[in-house]
């Protein structure tokens, strides 16, 4: 946000990272990917993260923009000392709403990569349902689920007071 011409850069790959179904990345990383549910949150998340920094950035650019120039308008002391400080608010936002859908994600790669060495939650969903032990696969997915919620609620939550920090409107817009 601060360099406008590196987020003009970026632009299309959030794009297309945006545009992306998550399935569509994990089957085409299951063939050419040995270990690839981190990959898979990483192109989940990264668009996230980005915009709530970018928005930050911009923000607080646009609000300081005259203040900024004293110092030069390309030193790096700016973006140390005022615009990482100032929007540090919007990129927790961006963490927040990431975490969640980061979880939900990992799971979801782990249970159709069920051939990789990697033991996690979603690998052990897998074998259970394999081995026909539906009593464990039960509880673990009610275990799941439950954490998922609390986990939810409690971002949502936190979510909620840095909105009203910002002066975030909370009327939610699904479609722009």
């Amino acid at each position: 946000g601060y360099f406008e011409t590196l987020a003009k850069i970026l632009a299309p790959l959030i794009t297309i990272l945006r545009a992306i179904p998550t399935i569509a990345v994990i089957f085409l990383l299951l063939v050419y990917v040995p270990h690839f549910s981190l990959y898979v949150v990483f192109l989940l998340l990264f668009p996230l993260i980005y915009q709530a920094s970018l928005e930050g950035a911009s923000e607080v650019t646009r609000r300081y923009d005259y203040d900024l120039r004293m110092r030069g308008k390309w030193s790096l002391s700016n973006i140390t000392r005022v615009v990482f400080p100032l929007s540090q608010d919007y990129i927790l936002l961006g963490l927040i709403q990431a975490l969640g859908l980061g979880f939900k994600a990992e799971i979801m790669a782990e249970t159709f990569g069920y051939n990789s060495s990697f033991q996690g939650l979603g690998k052990l969903l897998y074998l259970y349902y394999s081995q026909v032990e539906y009593s464990d696969l039960v509880s673990l997915v009610l275990l799941i689920l439950s954490v998922s919620l609390l986990g939810d609620a409690s971002l949502l939550f936190l979510r909620d007071k840095i909105e009203d920090k910002l002066g975030i409107s909370k009327k939610r817009i699904w479609f722009k």
